[in-house]
């Protein structure tokens, strides 16, 4: 991702996720969005160049798994 600066939280959904938005305020926003099923993430460990699927089920239960492709 670059470092450009965004407009609007529309154009922020749309550079982070891909997503069309809809909607004026912040909560039309959101909710006009569909969220992501999961989430990567890169590992927090200094130096590291890990990156770990993060998924979470009805019950609650998180789960990170390495991505390794």
């Amino acid at each position: 991702m670059d470092n450009t600066k965004v407009k609007s939280l529309k154009d922020l959904v749309s550079k982070l996720f891909g997503l069309t938005a809809k909607g004026n305020t912040i909560c039309e926003v959101l909710d006009s969005v569909d969220t992501p099923k999961e989430i990567l993430l890169k590992s927090s460990t200094a130096e590291s160049t890990k990156v770990f699927k993060i998924t979470v089920v009805d019950a609650g239960t998180l789960t990170a798994t390495e991505v390794t492709e």
